[in-house]
């Protein structure tokens, strides 16, 4: 009798090791593809929350809520028509700088509407974007960053064109199309 208990609690710790080397191997698997994902927006949520179990929730939450907005591609004629504004948008920098970040912020909104993203508030716009935009999040959140403290207390031009960088790559990310024109002016 003593040797059948040996024997199941044997069997029973075998079953368990298992079940957690699965768990943890599963766990890991899921770790490493949020971080392919994710890129740098993994370590900004991981170093901003108490621990990587909710870091991580917090990013298949994103995942998940994403999965259910209908996301689309813009047209070629969507495309081109965003281009050509953008185009515009850059051309009267050089001679307004300061009020064309605000132009170049809607043109984005209205290009992630069109997309099919949710855009009434920006914390959620930038959750919604680092699923399917997490190279170009983070220079959302600076041009975005630049564009507040100018309306708070103004910024240095040199500033207002970094922020205007910052927005041309999320802007061509967001749209699917390079706008590049040759000029230096952002």
């Amino acid at each position: 009798m003593d040797v059948w208990l040996i024997a199941v609690i044997v069997v029973l710790l075998a079953v368990g090791g298992v079940a957690y080397y699965a768990m943890q191997t599963r766990r890991a698997k899921g770790s490493r593809q949020l971080k392919e994902r994710f890129g740098s927006e993994y370590d900004r949520v991981v170093e901003r929350t108490p621990d990587r179990s909710q870091a991580e929730q917090e990013l298949q939450r994103r995942v998940e809520r994403r999965e259910q907005l209908e996301i689309t591609d813009l047209t070629q004629e969507q495309r081109d028509r965003y281009v050509t504004s953008w185009r515009d948008v850059q051309r009267r920098f050089v001679d307004d700088p300061e009020s064309t970040l605000g132009d170049a912020d809607r043109l984005i909104t209205q290009a992630m509407r069109d997309r099919g993203y949710p855009t009434e508030h920006l914390g959620q716009k930038i959750e919604d974007l680092s699923v399917d935009h997490a190279d170009t999040i983070n220079a959302y959140r600076e041009a975005h960053e630049i564009a507040d403290r100018h309306e708070q207390s103004g910024v240095s031009t040199d500033e207002l064109r970094l922020a205007m960088q910052r927005y041309r790559t999320v802007f061509e990310s967001i749209v699917g199309a390079q706008t590049a024109t040759g000029s230096d002016e952002s």
